[in-house]
Parts: C-alpha cells; structure tokens; sequence
C-alpha cells in the first residue's frame, strides 16, 4: 500500500474526508444555505491546504521520505498531490456557485434564519487581501500543473518556476488563518494544517534556498568524462555510501537544478565511492556535463532507492527484463542481483540498442557472459540501426512464450506496450515493475 503512490494517495484523502466527517460531531455549522457554503469552503480549502504543505515538504525531499518510497515513486507521489491539491483548489474557489446549485437539492433551508451580513471594517483590510488572494493563488496553481504538461518549456525553466510554490506558501497561510471561521478551529483538519504549516515552513526556506536534499548532498570530483554517439559517461569519486549499482541520484552544476541519473556502475575504493553514469546526449544539462574535465567537481545527492528487479521464484519460472537506450545503466545491478539471489529460474534479457556496439551494453559483457554461461539468462538482442525498430508484433510474439515476472526500462511508450501485453497474458500487475521516468508528463497506471 506505501509503496504504490496511487493507493497512497487515494487512502489520504479518503482518510482526509473521514476526520472532517467526523469533526462534524462536536462543531456547530450554521443550518443556512451561507453556513453549508462555508463548510464547502473549509473543507475543499483545508484539504488543499494539507495537500500543499506536503508539497512543500516533499519538494524538500527529507530523508525520512528516503526510506518511504523509491525516488521516482517519490515524484509520482508529489505530481499526484499537486493535481489533487488544484483540483480542490478549483472546488474552493467556485465553493458559493456549487453550493448555491447543490445544496438545495438536499437541504431545505426555507424555515433556517437569515444569515447576519458581515460589516466591512473599511478601506483595504488584510481581510480583502486575504479573499483577493483566492484568484492569484488559483491562477498560479493552473499555470504551474499546465506547464508541466507543455513539454516546450525547458526543464531547468520548469523546475525554477515551481520554486514560486514555496514562495507564495506565506500568502497561502495568511488566506487559511485569516478566512478560518472561529468555529472551524477545533476541527481535526484545522489542527492538522497547523502542525503542518509547522513542518512546512523550513522545508519551504529550504527549496527557497535551493537547500532541498542537503543532508543527502556531497561534493564529488570528476576522474573521467568522455563522449561517443549517444552518451556522455561520467565517473566521479564520491562518498562510500554512493557504491550503490542501480539507485539513483541527483547531479548538480552551480547555477542549476538538481537532474536525476541511475549510478551504472559503482566500486568502494580507499573509503570512497567510484560511480559511473551514462547520460544521453542532447539535452541542455548533458551538454554541461559534456564539458567537464578530470579534477572538476559537482554536488551529488543520494543514493535514492535501488536495484530491485523481479526474479524468478521456482525453477520453471520466466521473467523477462527489457532495457532500452539510457535504460541499460540498471543492466549491470540486475545483473549482480540475479547472481547473489541464486535464483533457479531463467531471466529472458531483451536489449534495444542502435548497434553491438553501444557502450552502455559493452560495459555489461562480462556480466553478461558468465550469466548465459551460468544458463540463467538468454540474452537477445535487438539493433534497430541492422533490424529496424522493435515493434508491437515482436514484443506480441516474445510475451508469447510466457512470464511470471517482468520488468521496463525504457521509454515510457515501450513500458506501457509491455505492461499491456504483461497484463493481457494474464500477468500479476504487482509483479511488472518499470521506474517512473516521465517527469513531466502523466501516466496513471504507474
């Protein structure tokens, strides 16, 4: 359940739901039509409020989080909680127009007493701002959930636009604590959002200060950096908790935000780490990394997560692993995994690469050979540059021979097309596993 991002998140806000439900017991809401507006208001508002400040917080990314979830279930979580939390938003703002068309279709408020009207104090009161703020903070939530979506929008432009989230986070608590009617106080939700707001605070200083990560965050130093047709390989020497093959991590240049990177390749030397990662080529921040020379250094934060494949559980069964492009920096883990597992069934391992002599494949061969000499793994390998591109007939006819297990890393096209037919043929969606790669864009099955 904690680890499936989805279900986390649905169980949340169900458990949401249940303690404003609840709160109903002890507080008196107000039996007029602007009283059942209100309770609109504060519940949508509050919940979105909740959902916020774990935005904030997860932005962060604390180490107790670490231990929770994989980094890109991590990810996944904070998208699901940002388009929940704009969701609500939009119910709280439209709260009067919904209330006023729904809730005298089920209450009948004829016989309740005219509501008291609210005597303005005059001028601009801190209270106008407050209200005011409702159409900024909507707008501004709108944009940012679009623009991760519209793909013409740089990443690194991306990533420095939602650091507005932490910033408007004041605005944000001046429009709960002010709008907050004295009654809404003893609610469940209300003390929550108070030690939430608490907790928030200083991870929201923290992104601000581009601190997000820090306890996690180390200097490392460049030994190599080369460059082929595809990739940039990059091996740096690091702290001795980063010699972790298969987990992630977050590179650094000064003046840029932290990318994500799976460490292909990791050895402990003299109480150091020498990790290698395989970035491909033609983005803004391979281009930088393309750049670096021997001796010059960057912040690395992590390891997040690690190599966790599905194996074969008895001697006659099959699991399939399927590594495109940049994909293949898991190859070597799964490969070092499959062999200390002893594991008695066989691994079916498919590699789709632009030719033999993709260097990231290369980097495999030892592994590669003692595995198929071992007779755990058959290895086939697909060269779209000599066989054309992998398509959905041969994906079709491979899934045909049958897989208790399987595992994705590649695009995000090619995990759903194996998922599909995983799936089709009867699979255990809970034994089909891809990371989470598409950032920016939405995929729900994941």
């Amino acid at each position: 359940m904690l680890k499936n991002p989805w279900r986390l998140s649905v169980l949340l806000l169900a458990a949401l739901i249940f303690l404003y439900a609840v709160s109903l017991i002890w507080i008196n809401v107000p039996d007029t039509l602007k009283g059942g507006i209100r309770e609109i208001q504060f519940a949508s508002g509050a919940i979105a409020y909740i959902l916020a400040s774990l935005l904030v917080i997860t932005a962060s990314r604390p180490v107790f989080l670490n231990r929770l979830l994989p980094l890109d279930k991590y990810y996944l979580l904070h998208k699901i909680l940002g388009m929940s939390c704009v969701i609500l938003v939009a119910v709280h703002y439209f709260s009067k127009d919904l209330g006023r068309a729904v809730l005298p279709l089920f209450i009948d408020f004829s016989a309740a007493p005219a509501s008291a009207p609210r005597v303005s104090s005059g001028g601009y009161s801190l209270r106008r701002f407050a209200e005011d703020s409702a159409t900024y903070l909507t707008y501004i939530s709108l944009i940012l959930i679009l623009l991760t979506f519209v793909k013409a929008v740089p990443y690194r432009i991306w990533q420095r636009l939602h650091r507005l989230f932490p910033a408007i986070y004041p605005v944000i608590i001046l429009h709960a604590a002010i709008l907050t009617e004295s009654y809404q106080y003893p609610s469940v939700l209300s003390i929550l959002c108070l030690i939430l707001t608490l907790l928030a605070v200083p991870c929201a200083v923290k992104s601000l200060l581009s601190r997000g990560g820090s306890s996690m965050q180390c200097r490392a130093c460049v030994t190599d950096c080369t460059v082929d047709e595809r990739y940039v390989c990059l091996t740096l020497k690091a702290a001795a908790g980063f010699a972790r093959a298969g987990a992630f991590a977050l590179l650094k240049l000064k003046g840029d935000n932290p990318h994500p990177y799976t460490i292909a390749s990791a050895r402990a030397e003299n109480g150091t780490a020498l990790i290698t990662f395989y970035v491909r080529k033609g983005t803004y921040f391979a281009r930088k990394l393309a750049a670096l020379k021997a001796g010059d250094s960057l912040t690395v934060e992590g390891p997040y997560g690690g190599c966790a494949f599905p194996l074969p559980q008895a001697s006659e069964d099959k699991v399939l692993w399927v590594f495109q492009g940049a994909g293949l920096s898991q190859l070597g883990a799964a490969l070092s995994q499959l062999q200390s597992s002893n594991a008695q069934g066989k691994a079916v391992i498919l590699c789709l690469v632009r030719s033999s002599s993709d260097r990231l494949l290369n980097s495999c061969e030892d592994g590669l050979t003692a595995a198929q000499a071992s007779g755990s793994v058959r290895l086939i390998v697909h060269e779209s540059r000599n066989q054309g591109h992998f398509t959905a007939e041969q994906a079709q006819k491979l899934m045909a021979s049958g897989f208790q297990a399987a595992a994705c890393c590649g695009s995000t096209a090619l995990k759903e097309l194996f998922r599909s037919l995983f799936l089709k043929a009867g699979g255990d969606p809970k034994r089909f596993l891809s990371e989470y790669t598409a950032w920016r864009g939405f995929r729900p099955w994941h």
